[in-house]
């Protein structure tokens, strides 16, 4: 009996070590976290709700009009919801006096990972009706997944349709290189109508609830999934869009296709009689130093700090509209974090300070600009349609 009390009580403390040695990694994981390139874990770890999107024939996919929906992944839990256009927010009622500002863009202007009223289109309205001291509502057209033609078209759907009068496209330096050049590719596999995954994927199997609660775990399949990119075309395709900033001769390559789309996105804006202004959306790992290294490393490449800023000036040397403001500037310059661990996308303060920098650029151009408004926008109502 005596024996037995003594193994069992070497078990419980082998046992008692391990939890608390675990323990004290996880802490440690939390209070000082590794530089990682988390942000595969939204290939492998995210799942969003079919019934957000409707497909399109030469959009891919849009949002549904009249949803509202809850969205749960590793870093956030947030409620979605969409107006009769089909874009994220309010019913859109009738303009009156207020100015409009049309966003359009990928996943940055959408900003799934924070809920409405931290998110930096209605920050950015509610900045500009103070600065400006009269009515400004800015609506929320993003889409994600889009490249600079499908924002383009999105501006052409809707910007009549909400009456607007000036339209802000995001460009995100991170991937829309890469999704301008493989459009015509991405709509063909839109075309095979194969519905988004309803369950979580990771790589060689994951949990998302002990990833919510564990940072340890979530490490550890972060590093997982990286081993196995190689094998995996959706943690490849994060190498791909990383080629810009370490290669002149991939940005070049990739430039093309994106100086077309921004040139159609002027001249929508100047066929609609509206204003244009490009915001360019650096990646988080350019903005937080201490990631770029481990990040690139990570996908066997080398760093090269005189490239890191080259797609930013080519975007400006090439794009023709009259306004372009860099966001990497202000989000780099902050003591606190701007963007999501293990998400690629801003966090509720990287919105404000996206919002902040936006509003103090934004105020000025309206002042100095007369105001454009779509054609028969006095007139026209909003539709029921996307």
């Amino acid at each position: 009996m005596k024996r037995f009390q003594k193994i069992l009580a070497r078990l419980c403390l082998a046992f008692g070590g391990t939890v608390c040695g675990l323990l004290l990694v996880e802490c440690s994981f939390r209070i000082f976290p590794p530089p990682t390139a988390g942000f595969v874990l939204d290939a492998t770890l995210t799942t969003y709700n079919p019934s957000l999107y409707q497909r399109h024939p030469t959009q891919i996919n849009v949002l549904a009009p009249n949803v509202d929906v809850e969205l749960s992944t590793v870093e956030y839990n947030t409620q979605i919801r969409t107006n009769q256009l089909g874009i994220r927010g309010a019913p859109l009622g009738p303009k009156g006096k207020e100015l409009r500002i049309l966003a359009v863009g990928d996943s940055f202007t959408l900003g799934l990972q924070v809920e409405e009223a931290e998110s930096w289109t209605e920050l950015l309205g509610s900045k500009l009706s103070a600065a400006l001291d009269t009515p400004v509502k800015v609506l929320n057209a993003g889409v994600d997944g889009y490249g600079t033609e499908q924002a383009t078209a999105q501006l052409r759907t809707l910007a009549t349709q909400t009456q607007a009068d000036w339209a802000v496209l995001t460009f995100y330096l991170g991937n829309d290189f890469r999704d301008n050049t493989l459009l015509d590719k991405r709509r063909e596999m839109g075309r095979s109508n194969r519905p988004p995954p309803r369950q979580p994927m990771a790589a060689g199997g994951g949990s998302l609830w002990l990833a919510k609660h564990s940072r340890l775990y979530t490490h550890w399949l972060v590093h997982k999934a990286l081993k196995a990119r190689k094998n995996d075309f959706r943690i490849q395709e994060y190498r791909d869009e990383i080629l810009p900033f370490v290669s002149e001769t991939d940005l070049q390559r990739l430039l093309p296709r994106t100086e077309n789309a921004l040139n159609d996105f002027v001249s929508a804006c100047e066929s609609l009689n509206i204003g244009c202004i490009l915001a360019l959306m650096p990646p988080a790992y350019i903005v937080d130093k201490k990631r770029t290294k481990p990040t690139m490393k990570a996908f066997g490449l080398r760093h090269n700090a005189g490239q890191i800023g080259r797609p930013a000036q080519a975007l400006q040397s090439v794009y023709r509209g009259q306004w372009t403001v860099d966001l990497t500037p202000s989000l780099q310059n902050n003591n606190r974090a701007t963007y999501l661990v293990f998400d690629p996308h801003l966090n509720a303060h990287g919105h404000a300070v996206v919002a902040e920098e936006l509003s103090q650029r934004l105020s000025t151009i309206l002042q100095r600009s007369p105001v454009r408004q779509a054609p028969n926008a006095t007139t026209h109502q909003p539709s029921t349609n996307p």
